[in-house]
């Protein structure tokens, strides 16, 4: 492949050396207010930052005296009657439980006082905790809840263990 002879160029470099000479240079005033309008704006900035608004000082105040919170007394009532019943309920259950277990496998039955057992335990220990917590005492109902289906489905279980 033969190279391309280059192009003429010398034509335009006259162009642009005219372009250049014709350029006029600029006054002395205008490069003395570009400086001026760079010294305001340091300036302007450096006031912002001396007069900068400082934030108000924190005072503390004392914190607003909360009343006590008291359940009410009717609501704690209706919850000691739903776990009383609850714990009649399982009574019952219990009861008819003891009267299955003697004809179930040995280790079937432990393997399910051990469960009823665990859960009547946690059933113990959530109730004192829950003092008078409304919300508390209302998953103390529900563990009650759960406890007396295990129940129930330990008793169906051993039924039909037992015919």
């Amino acid at each position: 492949m033969a190279r391309r002879p280059q192009p003429k160029t010398d034509h335009l470099w006259a162009g642009i050396e005219k372009q250049i000479a014709r350029r006029a240079h600029r006054p002395h005033w205008a490069w003395r207010a570009s400086v001026a309008a760079a010294g305001l704006a340091a300036a302007a900035a450096m006031l912002l930052v001396v007069l900068k608004p400082r934030p108000a000082p924190v005072v503390q105040q004392p914190i607003a005296r909360r009343h006590e919170y008291k359940p009410d007394p009717k609501a704690l009532a209706a919850l000691d009657r739903a776990e009383a019943d609850y714990r009649d309920a399982a009574k019952v259950l219990e009861a008819e439980y003891a009267r299955l277990r003697p004809g179930l496998d040995p280790k079937l039955a432990a393997r399910w006082d051990e469960t009823l057992t665990r859960a009547h335990t946690q059933l113990g220990e959530a109730r004192a905790v829950a003092g008078e917590d409304v919300n508390a005492r209302m998953q103390v109902l529900d563990g009650y809840a759960g406890y007396l289906r295990s129940l129930r489905n330990v008793i169906e279980q051993s039924e039909e263990a037992n015919p």
